[in-house]
């Protein structure tokens, strides 16, 4: 029978340090994982509101009553058009001094194009966070409260407003934060 020596000073004095760095390290990873699983749910909640399947309220600048939830949904005005027959979706960003990014390109004609374009630009990251020039005024950079006032004022970074189409939003701070996250996510 084989015996094992008793641990000597120096190994006992390296075992407390050692299995508090494995504690320390499961809890990370511990952390990391309730965070990934956190930030899954949000940017779930923010496509949730951008594509209309979470509701919201709006209103025309100017309005009292609410429009319809279905019509108020970012995705309604901030996404690509569908790819028809005889067209192709461009991957452009946006061109300097314009808030729309190079939306479809029609192949053969003309007003197909303008019946595909959608009223506002294609919402991506770095519309958002890179300075752009917009509606020609001076290049805005959005945060997230210049995003969240823009939705329930209609200012952007810039001090430009947008115009009367783009509804205000009566949007609250979790709500909007799914939607910055969604938005601006990489």
């Amino acid at each position: 029978m084989t015996s094992h020596p008793a641990p000597t000073r120096a190994r006992a004095r390296w075992r407390r340090p050692a299995l508090l760095a494995l504690a320390l390290l499961g809890v990370g990873i511990g952390l990391a994982a309730v965070r990934a699983v956190a930030d899954a749910r949000l940017l779930a909640a923010g496509e949730s509101l951008f594509d209309g399947r979470a509701p919201l309220v709006a209103r025309i600048g100017g309005h009292v009553d609410p429009l319809p939830p279905a019509v108020v949904a970012c995705a309604n005005c901030h996404r690509p058009a569908p790819q028809p027959v005889g067209v192709a979706l461009s991957t452009d960003r946006p061109q300097e001094g314009g808030n729309r990014p190079a939306g479809p390109a029609v192949t053969e004609g003309g007003p197909a194009r303008a019946a595909l374009a959608s009223p506002g630009p294609v919402l991506h990251r770095d519309l958002l966070l890179e300075p752009v020039p917009r509606r020609g005024g001076p290049p805005s950079r959005f945060d997230r409260e210049a995003f969240c006032r823009l939705l329930q004022s209609g200012e952007d970074p810039a001090g430009v407003l947008l115009p009367r189409a783009m509804p205000r939003y009566d949007i609250g701070s979790a709500a909007c934060d799914a939607l910055w996250r969604y938005v601006t996510r990489s």
